[in-house]
């Protein structure tokens, strides 16, 4: 992993002939220097695995349970047209069907971790006659076993349970495609999977008769998509992506594949081989994309959201995503409010906007209140007719978006520091917010989002902090403000130089302690030919900072850049000409001419989150990271810096 990133990256780096600007043209003439990317997880590239099984035609595999059966490896051509096919083949005088206490399967236990409650899943494989012209397949989802049975000689379906689809697709040369699917019912519970002949004469096995099956899926859908073969996923990854940059080791041999994992190295993509890793594992940053504050932001029933007067009903009908994931909130008969409410501690000076999506039940009026209003600059209530899809009473935005459903948000900025603000989403009746409930009446509401933001996004889907959809937010590496932090694998020699370009989106999250971005060497202040940004520059204090040493230090100070905030951050310095200027945003804020000495940079590891890998952690995020040892004219570092605010999302 070592190794440059090959062809691919100079073809990139040279450029096609367009006039898009690439980072790859700052190193075009041999400069030295890195560019650590975290978009390199594109959403290409999470959205790329469809198939949740691994060895899905390796039957053989120890991965696969085989009971009271045997399997024949490459014993068939297979639908794809290679001899991959396997023959299941059940024991002498086994039973031909599953039950609790016999049979003759191959299973998979737990292979449907990972499913949202509500959400459908297909199970298929592809099954041939092989003396038994009957093929079985179950799907547990933990609460309950669905099952579809179906004819190898004509592809018909024999039976199928309640509640779960059976579609059998001619595959051609005897071959049917047979997906079993069904909306899954208990997320997080140990599901499994599991098929085994049958036959329509025979009811015992006699030790060689069986079935040919090939190329099992399961997937997260209505029907099952194109196969997808995967053996070794990380394995079949790497294939299909052989630049990918990111990865969760540091070694480089699992690749980051998902929003919400560490990241223990990152490629440099300028081809110089200044990767950068984390040994530790508790101490790398994590690869986000989130906007959405809340947890189960569509699960009310979670113990995350708490109740008052009030329960929820999971599930209760189907959402505006389609999905049957909606949940109904439920009042009691107390004469109070009736609601749910979620709480953390919020950014003091932060506005925050509260969206949730809400249809009329026997109830028709939604109410969305800022909670804990002491500690809210401005704190609002603001109840929503769900019928007429207008504001009753108060100031937020309401928005249809089919089959009776509104978006309604409210907007309100927090006023306390370190305190915890809340939300709450309950019912009203007749215009008031506290009434006496029934029992039984209520609303339903889904897809709740809280966000750093005047106005409601994109709705994002958040359960864990590791596990929220991807709706195309900037790619950043999270630095947790404790101990994350990266390194180079080696020193960066930028000893031929006295000249230095760094560009960087990030966000600084926290001025409660100094935050070290970046440095070249174990301490920019002390090491001659080293450079440095820092954000915050102490407690409490909202500078920015960018140095650079020569054999003496110099730094430019912005002192506008309060936390919470994203920007784009330029350095550029030159040691002999006493040049240190930082940039924010496309503009220059701050220069210094002081005396930065004689000779050139030299030659330290980079650190990126922490001085040494040791101290002054940073809190927050970086979106981009592009350092170029060499003076950089003013069209390019425009380009550079739009290049970057792209990336970050910001405009400039």
């Amino acid at each position: 992993m070592d190794a440059d990133l090959g062809e691919l990256g100079r073809r990139r780096r040279r450029g096609n002939g367009g006039d898009a600007f690439s980072p790859f043209a700052l190193f075009a003439n041999g400069e030295q220097g890195l560019w650590y990317d975290p978009s390199d997880l594109t959403p290409e590239k999470t959205s790329w695995r469809r198939n949740l099984l691994t060895y899905s035609q390796d039957f053989e595999n120890v991965i696969w349970t085989k009971t009271n059966s045997t399997v024949s490896t490459d014993a068939a051509v297979a639908p794809d047209g290679t001899t991959t096919a396997e023959k299941h083949i059940p024991n002498n005088t086994i039973a031909l069907t599953i039950n609790t206490a016999s049979g003759c399967p191959i299973r998979r236990t737990s292979a449907v971790s990972g499913v949202a409650a509500g959400y459908s899943i297909s199970f298929s494989l592809y099954a041939k006659d092989a003396g038994y012209n009957r093929v079985i397949m179950y799907v547990d989802d933990g609460l309950i076993t669905k099952n579809c049975v179906v004819s190898l000689v004509d592809g018909s379906v024999v039976s199928v349970s309640s509640g779960s689809t059976c579609t059998v697709t001619n595959a051609g040369n005897g071959w049917y495609r047979v997906d079993l699917a069904f909306v899954f019912t208990s997320a997080g519970t140990a599901s499994g999977i599991r098929f085994a002949p049958q036959d329509s004469v025979a009811t015992t096995g006699d030790g060689t008769s069986g079935i040919f099956v090939w190329g099992a899926q399961l997937e997260q859908a209505t029907v099952a998509s194109a196969y997808q073969r995967i053996t070794d996923f990380n394995s079949d990854f790497l294939a299909a992506f052989p630049t990918h940059a990111l990865f969760q080791d540091s070694a480089g041999t699992t690749p980051v594949t998902a929003l919400g994992q560490s990241v223990g190295r990152i490629l440099d993509k300028s081809d110089k081989g200044n990767h950068a890793i984390q040994a530790t594992s508790a101490s790398r940053p994590t690869l986000q994309a989130r906007a959405n504050l809340l947890t189960y932001s569509e699960q009310f029933d979670n113990a995350a959201w708490s109740k008052a007067n009030s329960s929820v009903t999971a599930n209760a009908t189907v959402a505006p995503d389609g999905t049957t994931t909606a949940d109904k909130l439920v009042e009691n008969t107390a004469n109070a409010n009736h609601l749910v409410s979620w709480s953390t501690t919020l950014l003091a000076g932060v506005t925050y906007t509260l969206s949730a999506y809400a249809k009329a039940g026997e109830r028709t009026q939604l109410v969305l209140q800022t909670g804990n209003v002491a500690n809210w600059a401005s704190s609002v209530l603001t109840i929503f007719n769900l019928n007429t899809g207008t504001i009753a009473l108060g100031s937020g935005t309401i928005t249809p978006v089919g089959s009776d459903w509104y978006r309604c948000s409210i907007t309100a900025t927090f006023g306390a520091a370190n305190a915890t603000g809340s939300i709450q989403i309950m019912t009203g009746a007749g215009g008031a917010v506290t009434y006496t409930g029934d029992g039984t009446s209520g609303v339903y509401i889904w897809g709740a989002q809280i966000e750093a933001a005047s106005t409601a996004s994109t709705y994002q889907r958040v359960v864990t902090a590791t596990d929220y959809a991807d709706v195309g937010l900037p790619r950043n590496l999270l630095f947790d403000g404790v101990d994350d932090s990266l390194a180079t694998t080696g020193n960066v020699d930028f000893s031929a130089t006295d000249k230095m370009s760094v560009f960087s989106g990030l966000t600084k999250a926290s001025d409660a302690a100094t935050g070290q971005v970046l440095e070249f060497s174990a301490d920019a202040s002390l090491n001659n030919g080293s450079f440095s940004i820092t954000a915050p520059t102490g407690a409490a204090v909202t500078n920015l900072r960018f140095r650079s040493t020569g054999t003496l230090s110099s730094f430019s100070t912005d002192t506008s850049f309060a936390a919470p905030v994203t920007g784009v951050i330029t350095g550029l310095s030159e040691i002999l000409t006493d040049t240190c200027i930082l940039r924010k945003n496309g503009a220059q804020v701050a220069t210094s001419a002081s005396d930065q000495g004689t000779g050139t940079y030299l030659s330290y590891p980079l650190y990126i989150g922490r001085r040494n890998n040791a101290s002054l952690p940073f809190n927050g995020r970086i979106f981009q990271l592009i350092v170029r040892g060499a003076a950089t004219d003013a069209v390019t570092v425009t380009n550079a810096e739009q290049y970057v605010a792209q990336k970050t999302g910001v405009t400039i």
